[in-house]
Order: structure tokens, then sequence, then C-alpha cells
């Protein structure tokens, strides 16, 4: 199945959103690089990752960024998260900015209310924003 959502993204005083794309087969989160610059949360590290994204295939990157929280779906998730930053064409087949991978379903304790056909977050506090 595959679901998109909304998501808002918080670096300090800064606000960006994106379009993305849930998929618990990736093993880490990405956003496009665009996304990171705005924010102003894009650093290098000292290793590349491969990493996998569905269509474009491994797209190689050393850039992280570390976002203070996010509103995904209508509820807000106070926690420090990292994300992969990726070159702003390796998403664009997909249609997104994002990629909500396995390790932030599981960080943010995300589940897929089928009543509702939305995502929600088990940690998340409901329209607090």
């Amino acid at each position: 199945m595959t679901i998109y959502v909304m998501l808002g993204l918080f670096k300090g005083e800064r606000f960006e959103y994106a379009r993305a794309l849930i998929d618990v087969n990736i093993s880490v989160s990405v956003i496009i690089e665009t996304i990171a610059d705005a924010l102003k949360c894009s650093e290098e590290v000292d290793k590349y990752f491969h990493i996998y994204v569905p269509i474009t295939g491994f797209v190689k990157t050393n850039r992280v960024c570390t976002i203070d929280k996010a509103i995904i779906d209508g509820s807000l998730v106070e926690l420090k998260t990292v994300f992969h930053v990726v070159n702003n064409n390796a998403l664009k087949p997909l249609y997104c900015e994002a990629i909500l991978g396995r390790d932030i379903f599981l960080w943010w304790q995300l589940i897929y209310d089928e009543m509702l056909q939305r995502v929600k977050s088990l940690i998340a506090k409901l329209d607090s924003y």
C-alpha cells in the first residue's frame, strides 16, 4: 500500500512542508536538499551512505538534517529526528519531497488507521500546534 501524507518540519523558528511517502521497506528516512537548505539544517557527515529509493535505485549521500519537531497528518511530534538529505531528482519519480522509512515509522510510533484512512502517531499531541 502506498501512503502519502503532508509533513511539516520545524528547525528552530524555520518551517517547511513536504509531501511524504511512507514506506517501511526503506530502512532510513530522506528529504530533498531544497527542504534541508530552506531549514538550514543540512550538515555533512564523515561517511557516505547508499540509500535505496524505489524506482530511482541507490542514492549516495553524506548529508543529514536534524529537525526539532514535525506535524504529520494533524498531529505534532516533538522529537528531534534525523533525515538523510538526497538530491532533488532522487524523489521526483515518486512525486514527493520526503520518505518516511522504517526508522521514523518506529521512532514516531506511527500507525495507519484504516477506518479514518490517515496516519497517526501514538506519541503525538493532537491539534496542539
